[in-house]
């Protein structure tokens, strides 16, 4: 028997017997019910925690200010007398200074989220800013759940830097597997109606991809409203080593950021790189394309300045004709009515691309949880992160409370009328019995799952994420989804066509730790990031190709003057370690 199936057996036969001793556990841990959600609309009107405690998180991930409220936010407070102060460190578009004007105060907050095991997680251990895990026994009397099932997710990170963080994305599914829901992460993302009227073109490279968007844009130079739509609409919250949005075309044909950052581009293996600023690569061609569609008036103007939450909104509006991201464009445009009427965005494959997709990691991800060292009740937050990290948690963060938006008939999850009309994210009003507002506004805003959302719940043996059970695949019959499955041998998601059209590049889940960077590449890195992202935008906006040219050797003699080569032959060494570690995840996923 395969090592990941032992794995994964092993694991849901430890959390079959952690949940029916569930009744004998402390507040917080997983109720244990049959469908892994315990969380009533009212509140259990018997809560165990007497005072109410404000947490703040901290997170670098999170795109939200704010307070949690909605439907979240109610069954936080009812089930943990608990609130979530959300702290962004992206949402002015400079987390880096934000991470150091945090540091510098001494708190980063009760708990903090961690995009990466880089710099920002090794220096916060360096100064003391977060609590150790283990202390006083938190984590054993309060993390039960997360102890008992992911213990291998622990000692990953524990070996390395000691009991201070928990990985997320814990997993029980192979390394090899693809570990996105019916749709892969990237992909050409368009409005597939409007597809269909300029008579399906069929997309042999990328470079067909902007004159399909370009003809789209002439037939329909406005949305409903009469507002103008572009080609592409970008904004820089996500920005690193580089412009997050130029890696759009380097994605669709299996290359990717390293988990330690960096100005390399590597394939899913971590054997071959592209040079980000080299004239030929994926990531300067993306610009070039933005650059073309910003002279042709079908790049946003705002893209420069807006936010996360304004580009969602244009979205939601059709504003927006492209979405590199699956959950971007449709997430936010394909509501009931319009998918009902044949209207929304879909998969557009090419037919030489071959996505990127990460695999299962079953000991995490690269992104952590951890608590602040000033953490005003570490065990309310220890007990709300045990609660994340279960299935029942992971049931209510990704679909909402049980009886709302789903509801178990015959063991099985099933979609409400409610849930049809406000997955995946329609602003839908929401009953003030289950928090008021509307369902985004109730979304969670932290930036992290605990669970990998597309592993097993071994309390319904379907995925916890509602696009891959199978009463959503089989009662998936919008005119939308009828136009594209027939267009599409009759698949009934994106990632089922196109794992078996072979155009899929998995990377490996692996247990890889990113190493910390020596201080004088960090000091490198810093400064040449920051001028790669600006001419990156520069370029973005050029008036001319010559001036476009111009901008692009200026960068190059610049970054280099700094020390850029210094930084990629670092990367070259950090990727053969890489490579040897997804080789590993590989061979024990077969």
């Amino acid at each position: 028997m395969k090592k990941w199936l032992i794995k994964s057996l092993t694991a849901a036969i430890i959390l079959s017997i952690t949940v029916s001793m569930a009744a004998c556990t402390k507040p917080g841990d997983d109720s244990g019910s049959s469908s892994g959600s315990s969380s009533s609309a009212s509140g259990s009107g018997n809560n165990p925690y007497k005072d109410t405690v404000t947490l703040d998180v901290y997170t670098l991930t999170g795109n939200f200010q704010g307070e949690q409220i909605g439907w979240l936010g109610k069954v936080i407070k009812d089930k943990f007398n608990l609130k979530l102060n959300i702290i962004s460190a992206q949402t002015d578009g400079n987390a880096d200074q934000s991470f150091q004007t945090r540091s510098a105060s001494g708190d980063l907050g009760d708990i903090v989220v961690y995009g990466a095991m880089d710099t920002k997680f090794t220096d916060s251990l360096k100064a003391g800013l977060l609590l150790k895990l283990t202390d006083n026994d938190l984590l054993a009397k309060h993390g039960s759940n997360i102890v008992k099932n992911f213990s291998g997710a622990l000692k990953r990170i524990s070996d390395k830097y000691g009991d201070y963080a928990i990985p997320n994305n814990v997993s029980t599914e192979s390394p090899n597997t693809p570990s996105e829901d019916s749709d892969l992460t990237f992909g050409v993302y368009t409005r597939y109606d409007y597809y269909q009227e300029i008579g399906s073109p069929k997309l042999n490279t990328f470079d067909d991809v902007y004159p399909m968007l370009k003809a789209m844009a002439q037939k329909h130079p406005t949305n409903s409203n009469g507002q103008k739509q572009y080609a592409f609409s970008l904004f820089k919250d996500w920005d690193g080593c580089m412009m997050m949005f130029g890696k759009m075309i380097a994605e669709l044909y299996g290359y990717e950021e390293a988990p330690f950052g960096g100005f390399l581009l590597a394939n899913n293996m971590a054997t071959e790189y592209q040079n980000i600023i080299d004239p030929n690569s994926y990531y300067i061609k993306a610009l070039k394309v933005y650059n073309q569609a910003y002279r042709d008036g079908l790049l946003d103007p705002d893209s420069i300045n807006q936010t996360w939450d304004d580009i969602t909104k244009k979205y939601a509006n059709g504003q927006v004709l492209y979405s590199q991201f699956s959950w971007l464009g449709p997430n936010n445009f394909n509501n009931a009515e319009n998918i009902s009427n044949g209207i929304g965005f879909a998969l557009v494959p090419i037919a030489d691309e071959k996505i990127w997709s990460n695999g299962f990691t079953p000991n995490g991800s690269t992104y952590l949880v951890a608590l602040g060292k000033s953490c005003k009740n570490p065990e309310r937050a220890m007990d709300f992160l045990n609660w994340y990290y279960s299935p029942e948690g992971t049931m209510t963060i990704k679909n909402g409370p049980e009886g709302l938006a789903w509801k178990i008939e015959n063991g099985k999850p099933i979609l409400t009328e409610f849930g049809k009309k406000c997955m995946p994210s329609i602003a839908v009003e929401v009953s003030s019995e289950f928090g008021g507002s509307d369902w985004q506004t109730g979304e969670c805003k932290v930036g992290f799952d605990g669970l990998a959302a597309n592993s097993i719940n071994p309390n319904t043996n379907e995925p916890y994420y509602y696009k891959l059970w199978s009463s959503t695949l089989l009662s998936n019959t919008s005119t939308l989804q009828k136009n594209w499955s027939a267009a599409m041998d009759g698949a009934l998601t994106a990632k089922e066509w196109l794992v078996k059209n072979n155009h899929v590049s998995v990377s490996p889940g692996t247990d890889y730790v990113a190493p910390t960077l020596p201080p004088d590449i960090q000091s490198i890195q810093d400064v040449v990031k920051m001028d790669i992202r600006d001419y990156s935008w520069k370029m973005v906006y050029a008036k001319s190709d010559s001036e476009f040219n111009s901008l692009l050797k200026e960068m190059t003699e610049k970054v280099k003057g700094e020390g850029y080569d210094t930084v990629v032959e670092w990367d070259k060494h950090q990727l053969a370690e890489l490579a040897e570690a997804r080789k590993q995840a590989a061979e024990s996923g077969k």
